[in-house]
């Protein structure tokens, strides 16, 4: 055999070698990770993993190279919900035309206006609109959140109001809400996980013997799903239910024609 024909068949033992490997994973997928993270973040909301692999190979991505790609970023994308839902709220609060009112919620609106200031909790509090609706009403607000962009706009929007707020970023189950701290608690549009038992006892232990807890979010939204009628009632046991509503539209998050239902509950 000659020295050219045994140089390219080494070639390509070693390109198929690099074949084999690459599609039995051994990728990087900490960096396939973050580029896709880096594509989706320069998306417009809605564009998500199902429209990775056509980016992929408009890119120049060979299809087999596409397809391993786009197992990888399916696989993570279940294991890193929380990042993936970050960039999307993030999206959402910087956008052109937001998907929920800017100003504060009604519900929150019509109860505040017969409480006492105290301190108060906004979680998931997006770009601030209740906060500093709460803020500016003499509350001591305190708000977390995944995404940095609400955090950032919440923040805004307090010191151009002359406002103080606290911001930090944090997921529902990792935030510190302490005991016998707050005397309310606002939970508009969420995401929060309800259904956890252990999640409701941090909300109960962290108020403050008759605090209050609000409730405001779309019938069909994620936590909320195959939990039968009137949900939120049995996410409440060992509290008060002083008001609880559910309206076949009116929610300011997403179609205003979406139901939603309204819970005010106080701990004992």
């Amino acid at each position: 055999m000659s020295r050219d024909r045994a140089s390219r068949r080494l070639f390509l033992i070693l390109a198929l070698s690099c074949r084999v490997v690459f599609s039995q994973g051994s990728v990087d997928e900490s960096q396939v990770w973050r580029d896709f993270l880096d594509w989706l973040r320069k998306q417009p909301p809605g564009v998500g993993v199902a429209d990775y692999r056509s980016h992929l190979i408009a890119d120049g991505r060979a299809t087999r190279d596409a397809d391993v790609y786009l197992s990888i970023v399916e696989r993570l994308a279940k294991e890193k919900r929380l990042e993936v839902d970050a960039v999307n709220f993030d999206k959402t609060y910087v956008a052109g035309s937001p998907i929920y009112s800017k100003q504060p919620n009604a519900f929150l609106v019509g109860i505040v206006s017969n409480l006492k200031a105290g301190a108060a909790l906004d979680a998931a509090m997006g770009d601030g609109r209740n906060a500093v609706f709460l803020a500016g009403k003499g509350w001591a607000v305190t708000g977390y959140d995944i995404a940095n962009e609400g955090l950032r706009l919440a923040r805004e929007r307090a010191v151009a109001a002359g406002l103080k707020i606290n911001t930090i970023q944090s997921t529902h189950l990792d935030f510190e809400f302490g005991r016998d701290r707050w005397d309310l608690i606002v939970l508009t549009y969420s995401w929060a996980p309800f259904d956890r038992p252990e999640f409701m006892r941090r909300i109960f232990d962290s108020l403050k013997p008759g605090g209050l807890v609000l409730v405001e979010d779309n019938e069909g939204s994620l936590h909320a799903r195959g939990a039968g009628i009137n949900p939120p009632l049995r996410w409440f046991e060992g509290m008060r239910i002083l008001r609880y509503e559910q309206a076949p539209s009116g929610g300011d998050w997403g179609n205003p024609k979406n139901s939603v239902y309204r819970l005010l509950a106080q701990k004992p």
